[in-house]
């Protein structure tokens, strides 16, 4: 019972303290974003985005480091079933309705398909190369330098139109 008690303020304690991190990452995300003059949408997609991907990364390079890089898939196919599924499905619980845009439904909603698509094709053999690590990394930059590249175009259009 004490080795039970000792886990449950052990959880406790790292629920808040995980908390607390939080709130000073978004915080510093936040300043970074208005000293770089970055829209909101950017700073969320980036430095937010790879902030709270880090957890991740950081088991995954112990996994692989301790040759356990089966833990590698698990933990990046758990992480985005999560991420999408209870993500999506809370908002729609608790939101009033969600508006699906264009640019969601006919460029984000299909790339989110092809990097699934991707993953597969990599480790469909067991083996995920330093090469195909490459060009997953660099599938992530090019959409990162697209979303920054339609947002600016969104607020230069719409700064002409008001």
């Amino acid at each position: 019972m004490l080795n039970l008690t000792i886990w449950i303020i052990v959880f406790i304690a790292s629920l808040v303290a995980l908390i607390k991190a939080s709130d000073y990452f978004t915080d510093a995300a936040e300043k970074i974003g208005l000293f770089l003059k970055m829209p909101a949408f950017i700073v969320g997609v980036t430095i937010v985005a790879i902030g709270t991907s880090l957890p991740e990364l950081v088991s995954s390079i112990f996994a692989v480091l301790r040759n356990s890089s089966e833990i590698v898939v698990g933990n990046v196919i758990g992480s985005n079933i999560a991420n999408i599924f209870l993500v999506l499905g809370i908002s729609a619980i608790i939101g009033k309705k969600l508006k699906i845009g264009f640019e969601l439904m006919h460029v984000d909603l299909p790339i989110l398909m092809a990097s699934a698509l991707y993953l597969a094709v990599t480790i469909w053999d067991g083996v995920f190369t330093w090469g195909e690590g490459v060009l997953g990394l660099a599938g992530l930059v090019v959409y990162i330098l697209y979303t920054v590249n339609t947002e600016r175009e969104d607020k230069h259009t719409k700064t002409k139109k008001a």
